[in-house]
């Protein structure tokens, strides 16, 4: 009766051993503690959120990337307008000297009138992943900036076509309109470059933005390793631990074996 004791403590031993050194080996192979609900419920459900809101910090990321993209179409494409206005400026100071005839100023309005033109091309040629940019069309949006509900910023694209900018059918034929030409075009001028500033302002927090989320995405991260990941020298040790454990068990079977053997003989 001691004899089969014996034997089954050694073979429950072994048992548990051997689910031990199964388990550490799927820790060390995978890296995680935690590969099924059954290592720890409480701790799985604390991994998958935190790995659910990593995953949405870099999706946030990229949200906001591509709108600073977007940001940088509408500012190149404001900057070329910016330069036609100058050169239509430049134009209307030309038309409103008294040494140029009526036909040197047809000449230069149909100048102006091509360069009017350029800007509202500008303006509609601005283009993000299907999108125009320039047109008024984006004048508000939100851009999806955060892991969670409801962490959105409000995005404001100018309209900048030559109409909105008040350059469309500037006149210089006279030299009077060429003066009020001036005016306009320093006014048209005034406002491109105060929607470029805002377009910068916008591209500013939506880098800062990202480096924000880029630092919570980060210690999401680390916390999640913290709780998650295998500590592989405990776990070396562990397998090692277990591992001498089972094959003690096999010795101690072998031994109630050959035992059990003995007393067979003898009885016989």
């Amino acid at each position: 009766m001691q004899v089969s004791s014996s034997y089954s403590a050694a073979l429950r031993s072994y048992q548990q051993s051997s689910n031990k050194v199964t388990n550490d080996m799927t820790h060390l192979a995978s890296g995680k503690k935690i590969n099924s609900a059954a290592d720890n419920p409480a701790y799985l459900v604390i991994l998958q959120n935190m790995e659910g809101q990593s995953r949405g910090y870099e999706q946030a990321i990229r949200n906001a990337q591509d709108t600073t993209s977007m940001l940088y179409t509408a500012e190149g494409a404001a900057g070329d307008s910016s330069a036609v206005l100058q050169d239509m400026r430049t134009l209307s100071v030309q038309a409103a000297d008294g040494t140029l005839t009526d036909q040197d100023r047809s000449y230069l309005q149909a100048q102006m009138t091509q360069l009017s033109s350029q800007v509202t091309t500008n303006a509609n040629g601005a283009n993000f992943n299907g999108l125009t940019t320039n047109d008024g069309s984006l004048a508000g949006f939100q851009a999806q900036i955060g892991a969670n509900a409801g962490q959105t910023m409000n995005i404001g694209l100018p309209d900048l076509t030559a109409n909105a900018v008040g350059v469309s059918g500037v006149d210089v034929s006279t030299q009077a309109s060429a003066q009020n030409a001036i005016a306009s075009l320093d006014a048209a001028t005034q406002q491109l470059s105060s929607s470029r500033s805002g377009l910068g302002a916008q591209t500013n927090a939506l880098e800062y933005t990202v480096s924000v989320l880029t630092q919570a995405d980060e210690n999401t991260q680390a916390a999640a390793s913290q709780i998650g990941d295998t500590d592989m020298a405990k776990a070396i040790m562990d397998l090692r631990n277990e591992q001498v454990k089972q094959y003690a068990s096999i010795y101690a079977m072998k031994q109630n074996m050959t035992q059990q053997k003995s007393s067979i003989s003898l009885l016989a």
